[in-house]
């Protein structure tokens, strides 16, 4: 007899795939609201596409269906995952409504209930993430932002100055 976690869908963050209960995601327009004085209402402006926003429910929980596909759950894969989100804060998701996207990972909560004694459940908020900085210092200088620096860039007449660094 098929439980509801037989027919959970699933998702992949850097090559780890694991199971997910639920993932809500959200897009849409952007704007630019500029105050109407003296008249009700605003005048907005659209900007473009708003990034994909939304976050995955992973239940790490050790029934017989989850450890046959997933292995153990709790606490193996919790603790890989945790790992992973930590050591990875950017990377590809393969979302299960959205397909790939390069993402970066904002929160990461877990919980559980007393009446669940085999595992627990995260839940991990994400936002789509272009990074087109950070993969331009990866690919013209081979170097990994998230491992420490200042790389400072300009425009042609050097009158803005852009600084981007990681700390943890």
């Amino acid at each position: 007899m098929p439980t509801d976690f037989d027919r959970l869908s699933e998702a992949t963050y850097q090559g780890v795939t694991f199971p997910v209960s639920d993932a809500p995601c959200e897009g849409g327009n952007d704007f630019a609201e500029h105050t109407a004085y003296r008249r009700a209402g605003a005048d907005m402006e659209p900007t473009g596409w708003r990034a994909w926003s939304g976050s995955l429910t992973i239940p790490c929980i050790n029934t017989e269906a989850l450890t046959r596909r997933y292995g153990v759950l709790w606490p193996d894969k919790r603790t890989e995952l945790l790992d992973l989100f930590r050591e990875n804060p950017r990377g590809e998701l393969s979302h299960p409504l959205l397909g790939n996207l390069v993402v970066a990972i904002t929160d990461v909560s877990q919980s559980g209930g007393s009446d669940v004694r085999n595992g627990v459940t995260l839940t991990v908020r994400w936002k789509e993430h272009n990074a087109t900085l950070a993969l331009l210092i990866e690919q013209v200088l081979g170097r990994v932002v998230f491992e420490g620096g200042v790389y400072a860039f300009t425009n042609r007449k050097r009158d803005p100055v852009k600084l981007l660094t990681w700390e943890r």
